[in-house]
């Protein structure tokens, strides 16, 4: 189960890895996010 402060990092890890696109979209990647988390949250 997740908790608040796990909650709050995943939403700010997700947005800060994400790229802004030569047409102007952002593209997001999951897989960072998970990546930081696990990094920030080894157990």
């Amino acid at each position: 189960m997740f908790n608040l402060e796990h909650k709050i990092f995943l939403v700010e890890s997700y947005f800060k890895n994400a790229e802004r696109q030569q047409n102007g979209e952002w593209k997001y990647s999951i897989q960072g996010c998970i990546n930081d988390f696990q990094n920030a949250f080894p157990d």
